[in-house]
C-alpha cells in the first residue's frame, strides 16, 4: 500500500436521497477505524443530495463527491463510484445503510485475518423505515466453506434474493469480476463471481442496519440471474471437473423459499 493511501474506499451511490443520506454519512464519519475515504456519486439527482454530499465534504477532508448530470441508473452508478478506488479494499454502502462505529472496523478484522477470504461483512438489524432498530437478523455464515461448490451454493440459496446488506470486499478481486449486471438480481451474480475466487466471513454482531430487511425471499431465481452466474462459473479458471461440479449447482440451485434472510 502508499504511503497516505487509505486502506479502505466506501463508495455511496445516490439517486434523490436527500431524506436518508446524511444519515449514513453521519454513520460513517463516526466509524471507529480511521483509515477510510468516502466517496458519494450523485446520479443526476433533482432533488438537494449533492448538496448535502458538498455539505459533508467541506466539514470532513475524507469525504469527496462526485456527479453524473444525467441520469446512468442505479447498478452504473455503483460501479462508477468503484472506479475511483485506489485501496486494497472497498465497500458499497447505501443511503439506506446505517453502519455502527464499530462495523468497519470489525470488516477490516476479518480480512485482515485470513488472506484467503474475499468478501467481510456482519450480521444486520432490521430498521424501520424512520431507522428506528427492529429485529436483529441471526447471522448464517454463508459461503465460508473451502469448497466452491458449497460456496456458489450457499450465495445462491442465502444471498440472493434478500435485501443484502454491505460488505467490504479486496479490490483486487472485485476487478475480476463484471461488477453489478444492470439487472434485478444482479448483486448475486456478482456474489457469485467473488465466491468464485474465495471465502466470505461474517461477524455474528449485527452491526449495520438497514431499511427495508425482513420481507419474503423469492422462491425461484429469475432466470437471467441464473443464467449470468452458470456463465460466471464457466468462464471462470477451475480445472474440468470441478467447474462441471460448480456448473451443475449454480444452474440447479435456488434460494431457500419462504424464509427471511440477510447479509
Amino acid at each position: 500500500m502508499q504511503d497516505g493511501l487509505p486502506k479502505v474506499c466506501i463508495g455511496v451511490a445516490v439517486r434523490n436521497g436527500e431524506a436518508i443520506l446524511p444519515d449514513v454519512l453521519d454513520s460513517l464519519v463516526r466509524q471507529s477505524f480511521p483509515g477510510f475515504v468516502v466517496v458519494v456519486s450523485d446520479d443526476a439527482s433533482t432533488d438537494s443530495s449533492f448538496e448535502i454530499a458538498r455539505q459533508f465534504a467541506a466539514r470532513d477532508r475524507r469525504i469527496h463527491c462526485t456527479r453524473v448530470d444525467r441520469g446512468i441508473g442505479a447498478a452504473a452508478n455503483r460501479n462508477r463510484v468503484f472506479g475511483f478506488c485506489q485501496s486494497p479494499y472497498f465497500a458499497w454502502v447505501d443511503p439506506g445503510d446505517l453502519p455502527a462505529p464499530g462495523w468497519l472496523e470489525r470488516c477490516v478484522g476479518l480480512l485482515e485475518a485470513d488472506p484467503g477470504v474475499v468478501f467481510a461483512h456482519t450480521a444486520q438489524r432490521q430498521l424501520g423505515e424512520d431507522g428506528r432498530p427492529l429485529t436483529a437478523l441471526a447471522a448464517r455464515h454463508p459461503a465460508e466453506g473451502t469448497q466452491t461448490a458449497d460456496r456458489i451454493r450457499e450465495v445462491l440459496r442465502h444471498m440472493a434474493g434478500t435485501a443484502a446488506g454491505p460488505g467490504l470486499m479486496r479490490s483486487e478481486a472485485l476487478r475480476q469480476t463484471g461488477l453489478i449486471a444492470g439487472f434485478a438480481g444482479g448483486e448475486a451474480v456478482l456474489l457469485t463471481e467473488l465466491a468464485l475466487l474465495g471465502r466470505f466471513r461474517q461477524a455474528d454482531e449485527a452491526l449495520c442496519g438497514r431499511r427495508g430487511l425482513g420481507g419474503p425471499v423469492a422462491r425461484r431465481l429469475p432466470p437471467r440471474v441464473r443464467l449470468a452466474a452458470v456463465k460466471a462459473v464457466a468462464a471462470s479458471p477451475l480445472g474440468p471437473l470441478q467447474r462441471l461440479w460448480c456448473l451443475g449447482v449454480a444452474a440447479r440451485a435456488m434460494p431457500a423459499g419462504g424464509r427471511r434472510t440477510g447479509r
